[in-house]
């Protein structure tokens, strides 16, 4: 039971209680979408524009040397690559990265 402020008993069922607690914890969710919409970010179409890298895996060329995974990567127009694990040299499979390099 809740007391009001001139001391009139105030009752709360259980359904009363979880309308409350539904309406304080939208209202809490609303605060943050609103906190989170109001950050200095700047406006969709304005500034500079993103610009994304786009990498190719030399993962298809596993079966070839790695030399050759970057020459091919290079001939279709990619600028960056993103390592395969390992690569066949000869006809051994060798790691691109060897398993106890530093990060």
């Amino acid at each position: 039971m809740l007391q009001n402020s001139i001391e009139a008993p105030i009752t709360l069922d259980r359904r009363g209680w979880l309308r409350t607690a539904a309406a304080g914890l939208a209202g809490l969710a609303a605060g943050a979408s609103e906190a989170q919409t109001t950050k200095t970010e700047p406006a969709a179409g304005k500034g500079k524009p993103t610009e994304f890298q786009i990498a190719c895996m030399t993962l298809p060329y596993s079966r070839y040397p790695l030399e050759r995974a970057l020459t091919g990567l290079k001939g279709a127009g990619y600028s960056y690559v993103a390592w395969g694990t390992t690569h066949r040299e000869g006809s051994a499979t060798v790691p691109v990265v060897a398993g106890d390099a530093p990060p």
